[in-house]
């Protein structure tokens, strides 16, 4: 079954000096983590950033940690080629800046109560060739295309205190409505867990931990 890996948080950019050269380089990166931003080095942020580089392969769930990084080996980016990426991979995972799971096979319910899915871009609606399918994207351009559920759970997850409650309000909307739904609260969460990757890494959601007690 598939182990894929996405980053958590949300970029705010480079932090620079309040002196220097205009070109001068950045003192680090900081990524938005819940209520603890997170300073990164270049190349910490380089090794983060990678995993949003192939949206392709995040839809199909073939971003797993090898190949991640087997891409920094060869990757020319930002610091260029990385020979021992590995470390660097785990120490991002201990930190949770980077996320390993199984979307179809592991239960969900603990991972999503303490995170947050927070949608970005626009909901495009249905394609004409395939109404099952709907789009989001930025400026009419679509970068993801889900099933019904998860454009929906996308479209209001923000309004719950976690991805977990969302999925099991959606779930306790069976049988009500004009289109209702026949799903448990852990049948959507996979379906949504297997759509995760990929609208993150199009950079139609961003995936943040949580700074309160759900209780």
């Amino acid at each position: 079954m598939p182990t894929v890996v996405v980053p958590v948080g949300f970029i705010m950019g480079p932090e620079f000096g309040p002196d220097g050269p205009r070109d001068r380089d950045p003192l680090h990166y900081e990524v938005h983590f819940g209520g603890d931003p997170q300073d990164l080095t270049e190349t910490e942020f380089a090794v983060w950033a990678a995993a949003f580089v192939d949206p392709p392969r995040h839809a199909k769930l073939e971003v797993d940690r090898g190949s991640l990084e087997q891409h920094l080996r060869t990757d020319d980016g930002l610091v260029g080629p990385i020979a021992d990426p590995s470390p660097l991979v785990s120490a991002l995972l201990d930190r949770g800046l980077l996320l390993e799971f199984d979307p179809l096979e592991e239960p969900l319910r603990e991972l999503f109560r303490g995170l947050g899915l927070f949608p970005q871009g626009q909901g495009l609606g249905s394609t004409p060739d395939d109404p099952a399918g709907y789009r989001i994207g930025f400026g009419g351009r679509p970068v993801a295309e889900v099933t019904s559920n998860v454009y929906q759970l996308w479209s209001y997850s923000l309004t719950f205190p976690s991805l977990w409650d969302a999925c099991v309000d959606m779930a306790g909307a069976a049988g009500t409505g004009t289109q209702p739904l026949d799903v448990r609260p852990e049948a959507l969460a996979r379906e949504v867990g297997a759509a995760i990757p990929l609208l993150v890494s199009a950079g139609a959601a961003f995936l943040d931990p949580l700074n309160h007690d759900l209780r």
